[in-house]
């Protein structure tokens, strides 16, 4: 949850050049090409991280 919270506030996916901290989130999560289109990423990673935390949400109940 960390990990893809972090790329929701530093992963500009409009930008030429990734910082070595998203490369590295983004390649231990195999996203690397799921967020290749700078259109469908945003939207990729706000639905991974909805997904997440309602999963969270399970366990804790």
């Amino acid at each position: 949850m960390k990990k893809l919270q972090f790329l929701g506030l530093n992963f500009d996916p409009f930008a030429t050049e990734l910082s070595s901290e998203c490369e590295q989130i983004m390649g231990d999560l195999g996203l690397t090409e799921h967020l290749k289109n700078p259109y469908l990423a945003t939207n990729i990673l706000l639905s991974l991280l909805d997904k997440t935390e309602e999963h969270l949400t399970k366990l804790k109940q």
